[in-house]
């Protein structure tokens, strides 16, 4: 389900030249961040969690370093995560201000191809404060917010609602009726 969504977000995760397009993405030119938004409950973090487990991204990123942000987030709590994740200790003691603990997250994420998912960010700042990656890597930055526009020289992709026909086989798979066409027909018939 939303195999044109994450194959969407595929092309403009794994694009190296610029080429990345589709309908539903605003492109100007390759960049290393990605936003996916969309309203409440459309499945943004699912579709997220969908697209890093795929062969093809896990294959094209030495790591997938993924942080839940919120609307009131506990950055340093994230920026350990991220340090931890990434590099697989503590942040050093010496880095003790918010610039210091950046360029500690900097100088960690330039040693591998990293894909940095940051689920759910409401603000702008809260992603400037997390993420490391060096935009002229090969490591890619994926952003799912609520708030279209929010992330500034990116890719965007729009997640809608499901598609009727999609919806229907969400619900079909959940209920384990995939093959019966009479609860096909009937849940059909109730969207």
């Amino acid at each position: 389900v939303r195999d044109s969504d994450i194959a969407a977000l595929k092309r403009t995760l794994l694009s190296t030249d610029g080429t990345a397009s589709s309908t539903s993405l605003t492109s100007k030119r390759q960049k290393s961040k990605t936003s996916a938004h969309g309203m409440g409950g459309v499945g943004k973090t699912t579709v997220a969690c969908a697209l890093v487990h795929d062969e093809e991204i896990l294959s094209s990123f030495e790591k997938v370093v993924w942080v839940s942000v919120g609307l009131e987030p506990n950055i340093r709590e994230l920026q350990d995560s991220i340090y931890e994740q990434v590099v697989g200790m503590a942040i050093p003691a010496t880095a003790t201000s918010p610039g210091l603990v950046l360029k500690a997250l900097a100088d960690g994420a330039r040693r591998s191809k990293i894909l940095l998912v940051l689920d759910d960010v409401w603000d702008r700042a809260h992603e400037r404060q997390l993420n490391c990656i060096d935009p002229s890597s090969e490591s890619k930055v994926l952003v799912t917010t609520r708030i279209r526009g929010l992330m500034q020289e990116c890719d965007e992709i729009s997640l809608n609602l499901m598609a009727p026909g999609e919806a229907v086989e969400l619900l079909l798979r959940a209920g384990q009726l995939e093959d019966a066409d009479d609860a096909t027909s009937a849940a059909a018939q109730k969207i």
